[in-house]
Formats: structure tokens, sequence, C-alpha cells
């Protein structure tokens, strides 16, 4: 599990655990809190809790950046592209994707 997690790998850390006694011991790779300074800086920018925005990532992406639904929504947190250029624009950004994509979806 560890090996998976530092590989970055967080979606199959978080889904390879089971739910025995002995297994609850790696309670952090099951409920990961990977982007914690840009989830935290996003959250008071915009007055929400950063436990939802944490859980609302780990639901939608399992933290993984690169993630794209078969609707076309991508990012951590699955935000649509129409969606997020839209979002980016009216707060000065040029558009939706990589580093200012979190900045955007907690925008939403």
């Amino acid at each position: 599990m560890e090996q998976r997690a530092d590989n970055g790998w967080f979606d199959r850390a978080v889904f390879a655990l089971g739910k025995q006694p002995q297994e609850q011991r790696l309670y952090d790779l099951r409920f990961p809190l990977h982007h914690d300074a840009t989830i935290r800086r996003e959250s008071a920018r915009n007055a929400i809790d950063p436990a939802w925005v944490a859980a609302e990532i780990r639901a939608e992406s399992t933290f993984t950046p690169r993630a794209r639904s078969p609707a076309n929504a991508m990012g951590l947190m699955q935000v649509l592209p129409a969606t997020g250029a839209g979002v980016a624009k009216s707060i000065g950004l040029t558009g939706y994707g990589g580093a200012d994509s979190l900045t955007t979806a907690c925008r939403t």
C-alpha cells in the first residue's frame, strides 16, 4: 500500500485496502490528504471547509490530478471544461487546467 501512495498512485492505494480491523492502521492511505497546502489555501480564499474539499476530491478523482470522466469532466474535482473555462475567465485566469484547476473548482 505504501509503495502505491509513494508512487502517486493514490487511487490504487485507496481502493486496495479492505475493511479488516488489522488494516485500520493504514487509515492514512485509505483517506489520504494530498495537495494539503493548496486545499487549505483555496478553501480559506473561498470560505469553504477544507475537509469538504478533500472529501470531494477523494470521491471525484481519488487525488489523481489528470483524472477524466466519461462525461469529460477533469481534474481533482471533476469540473467540465466549459464550466471551468467560464469560471476561470470570471476570476481572471487565462484557462482551466493544470495548477489552476483547484483554484477554479473551488469557485464553481
